[in-house]
């Protein structure tokens, strides 16, 4: 199977990598505390979640959302143990207590006793660890469903001795799949064949893709993710190693790190070395090939680093191309110039008629922002609201197609649109892999 091999040629190939911790170099720029007109930060957009996932709250839970490089996690916690059976059943307190570290046994027993009361007419029951959930004839099927679509992308490389024959028959298997782990993985293996304009080529792909994109393309693998953090690091740093001083590498890391979650961001910098430093950082945007082409790359460390002179004398510079993915850096800024306005509200408009799903996304994203939604509103004789039923309909229409499943539900029980059916598919995609998880018929 396709990680454990590449691990193989990873240990192989990086041995001589040793590890090593980031001595960081200081930051001597202050951080803006309000730009209104530059950075958008009325709205309360940052450079640290300018996606503004917030969490879902109720009364007996919180689900929190975590975009990560793997893509959207969701976690949970529980507050305290509803006495009422009709409070736990519910689509959002399953989700959150299969979501959530459950270490309390009470838990369990009011969990198993609530879903006895559902057993009739139920034909089948789904073993998660503890937990027996009953499901009928549908519910079987549709998490069926979202398993098969789990396997048909897996992770796992296989164990064979990678050799000139091996390694390109892996590149084949991977050809026609999107996600950002395939595409490093590519890398790595182009690389390991000595074709880095390859490797050159899928890096620059990325760094011309949205935050956004990773959630339609791979769901978060629980049951995984820590080996295939691991994976990945052993990968970037047998990278490093072989693009050494490569600016587009450097910059590849670097919006790595800015859409790694807080937890990955520690290890990314523990083991390789991250260009977040203001010098190294600065040496990107100033860059004629990459600042102004590739914006996506730095410009979420630039917000968080620069003060509101440097920060608009960087982006000013950034090509309206078309790129539609750049747009999204409309989360953070909205150009002063009135031609440079005029110019991104025409390829936001190309934006709203996409069909990318990812792109479509980024649309609803950016008109959460409300200081842009009432700009490209003046703009448009029909305006932009109301856009809800439009946004939910979009969601539903990705969940129903197991299309990036776990950031549709998420923006579905944001709206409050709470269904069993959602929930369903999210036991699905969270025990996918467990060993304890199992579907056995009554």
């Amino acid at each position: 199977m396709i990680v454990s091999a590449l691990i193989l040629l990873s240990l192989a190939l990086s041995i001589f990598v040793f590890r090593k911790k980031i001595v960081k170099e200081l930051i001597e720029v202050s951080v803006s505390a309000i730009m209104p007109s530059a950075h958008a930060q009325t709205t309360g957009r940052s450079a640290d979640n300018p996606l503004q996932l917030q969490p879902i709250e109720s009364d007996f839970a919180t689900i929190t959302p975590i975009p990560g490089l793997l893509g959207l996690e969701l976690q949970s916690k529980l507050g305290e143990l509803p006495e009422l059976c009709s409070d736990i059943v519910t689509p959002m307190y399953l989700s959150a207590f299969i979501l959530a570290d459950i270490n309390d046994e009470n838990f369990y027993l009011k969990m198993n006793q609530c879903l006895r009361k559902d057993m009739t007419q139920k034909e089948w029951v789904l073993n998660y660890g503890a937990i027996q959930i009953p499901l009928s004839k549908e519910d079987k099927l549709l998490i069926d469903q979202v398993w098969t679509k789990l396997k048909e992308t897996p992770l796992n490389l296989g164990t064979e001795k990678l050799n000139l024959s091996k390694t390109t028959e892996l590149l084949n298997a991977l050809d026609g799949r999107e996600d950002l782990y395939t595409l490093i993985a590519k890398s790595f293996l182009y690389s390991s064949l000595g074709n880095l304009g390859q490797a050159d080529k899928l890096m620059k792909s990325y760094l011309s893709r949205s935050s956004i994109h990773k959630f339609f393309f791979l769901e978060y693998p629980y049951a995984d993710a820590k080996k295939i953090r691991k994976h990945l690091i052993e990968m970037l740093l047998a990278l490093e190693e072989r693009f050494k001083e490569s600016k587009l590498f450097k910059s590849f890391l670097l919006k790595l790190y800015s859409e790694a979650s807080e937890k990955f961001k520690e290890e990314l910098e523990d083991e390789l070395d991250v260009p977040n430093g203001s010098s190294e950082l600065a040496s990107i945007y100033n860059s004629p090939n990459f600042g102004p082409k590739y914006p996506l790359a730095w410009m979420e460390q630039a917000f968080s680093n620069l003060d509101s002179k440097a920060f608009n004398k960087a982006v000013n510079s950034i090509e309206i191309d078309k790129n539609l993915d750049t747009l999204s850096s409309l989360q953070i800024h909205l150009p002063e110039s009135k031609e440079r306005r005029s110019n991104f509200y025409k390829k936001f408009i190309e934006l709203e008629n996409s069909s990318e799903p990812w792109h479509k996304a980024l649309y609803f994203e950016i008109l959460g922002n409300k200081d842009l939604l009432r700009y490209f509103s003046s703009k448009k004789k029909d305006g932009f609201t109301p856009f809800f039923k439009e946004k939910r309909e979009f969601y539903k229409t990705n969940t129903a197609n197991n299309i990036g499943i776990l950031f549709s539900i998420y923006n579905l029980y944001q709206m409050g649109d709470l269904q069993r059916e959602y929930f369903l598919k999210l036991l699905a995609i969270r025990s996918h892999g467990l060993p304890s998880t199992q579907i056995l018929p009554l």
